[in-house]
């Protein structure tokens, strides 16, 4: 796999050219190349915000646990192969996707998905392979039953008139490899989605959806090359220090931004009013001075929000929620080699503590369980070079996948916050989140818990 699809966001496993034989690969001849992107401008200075002092007041509570594999019909985990909860190709003819992105919205938690396979044959005008997917799960009132290894999240898609998922659109056009929809947040009455657009280096746009998530028509560009991916949140102005003086809207989208292409440089962040985020000019970025929080209208002002060790590397998209009893603010990103890690804040605006890990792929128990090791099953020897040490691979379709495809590691983590727990007499949250691992082709529902000390 080359660099540009390691740093790509939906990391798709792929074993052929993507411009190929359809009769060799299932029907599917590839794509055409995605639309070039503006060369990324000079790069900005690594100044950086202090982390928090002294060591992190939560820490992790032992490694967080499988709960059950969210997409496909097969977990190939168990042998022989186990049907999963949803049996979402079966019923939404959904092989495998990633991503999975949850924002609350009018009673639902919509999940944003990235790169769908569909289900053989596929329609090429409803849902060619790599076009996206919306799904939703409805959120009571009352507290929701936890999920547990038997499933208990009621998962469901927009559908097409053929009974299959509906594909998500941009503008009415279907998206291609490695353009998803990774982040997304509502207002109370509109649904929006950020999406990741055209050939690497990418770049994120916001849209809104008039449906409530069957489609989307884009709102605004990014207005900075400095942004590859961020996290947005409608929250008050009046909560956050500085943003008063710049605008009169009561609401603001505060967002935290990955810079574009410099997995060693810490996010930072970004705000825009409301009622005027498709109006580029009133986008603002946090730049703190020695009086106080301070916001800029030059990108190039804002620092990173915590301060990154020069080895520490971390890339793609992310995730940013509020955990109720430990009264903090969690931040999970995907680090290399191939771990999530963690930093969690009083506040949204930090100061953020310095990094720990949450699951790492081989310390764990990920790899050669439920994250399939690159293998040739044609070595016998288990000891030998190439032997296979699990048969959990997603199968062959469309060129991709099988067992000698993928790098495996989490990424896309999504905490699926109407489940979470609180036990105060431990000092733990529980919490449920979305890991991707590649190989096979679909989030993990995962159960691990964080304790204040």
């Amino acid at each position: 796999m080359n660099v540009s699809v390691l740093v790509a966001v939906a990391e798709v496993a792929t074993g052929c050219p993507k411009h190929t034989d359809a009769a060799a690969c299932d029907g599917w001849s590839g794509e055409p190349d995605p639309p070039l992107n503006p060369p990324i401008g000079a790069l900005h200075p690594p100044r950086a915000l202090p982390n928090a002092a002294g060591e992190p007041s939560v820490v992790r509570a032992g490694a967080p646990e499988k709960l059950f594999q969210l997409v496909g019909d097969l977990d190939r985990e168990s042998a022989p192969p186990a049907r999963t909860p949803l049996q979402t190709e079966t019923r939404f003819g959904l092989v495998g996707t990633d991503l999975g992105f949850p924002v609350l919205h009018k009673g639902r938690m919509v999940l944003f998905f990235g790169d769908a396979i569909p289900r053989k044959p596929f329609d090429a005008a409803r849902r060619p392979p790599d076009a996206d997917v919306v799904g939703y799960v409805d959120v009571p009132s009352t507290p929701m039953p936890v999920p547990t290894r038997s499933g208990g999240i009621d998962l469901r898609f927009f559908l097409d008139d053929d009974g299959q998922y509906l594909a998500a659109r941009l503008d009415g056009q279907l998206l291609g490899r490695n353009q998803v929809p990774y982040a997304g947040f509502s207002d109370g009455a509109r649904l929006y989605g950020v999406f990741y657009v055209g050939a690497e280096p990418g770049r994120s746009v916001i849209g809104a959806s008039p449906d409530d998530g069957r489609s989307f028509a884009k709102l605004v560009d990014v207005p900075t090359d400095r942004i590859g991916f961020l996290v947005p949140q409608v929250v008050p102005t009046a909560e956050i220090g500085g943003l008063a003086a710049q605008w009169s809207d009561p609401r603001t989208v505060l967002m935290w931004a990955r810079p574009r292409q410099q997995e060693g440089e810490p996010l930072f962040l970004a705000a825009a009013p409301l009622g005027r985020i498709a109006d580029a000019s009133t986008w603002r970025y946090y730049a703190p001075t020695a009086a106080g929080d301070a916001w800029s209208a030059n990108v190039g002002d804002a620092p990173g929000v915590f301060t990154r060790a020069p080895d520490e590397k971390c890339r793609g998209p992310f995730s940013v929620d509020f955990v109720p009893g430990l009264e903090k603010w969690l931040l999970i990103e995907r680090c290399l080699p191939h771990h999530f890690a963690f930093r969690v804040a009083d506040g949204r605006l930090g100061p953020w503590s310095a990094p720990q890990v949450l699951y790492d792929r081989d310390a764990d128990g990920g790899l050669c369980h439920f994250m399939h090791r690159l293998c040739d099953p044609g070595v016998r020897d288990p000891s030998a070079p190439g032997a296979c040490c699990d048969a959990d691979y997603q199968p062959e379709i469309y060129c991709k996948f099988g067992p000698n495809a993928g790098d495996v590691r989490p990424y896309g983590p999504g905490v699926l916050t109407p489940y979470g727990t609180y036990d105060p007499a431990a000092r733990t949250a529980t919490l449920y989140f979305l890991m991707s691992v590649l190989n096979p082709y679909s989030p993990m529902v995962m159960r691990g818990a964080l304790r204040a000390r």
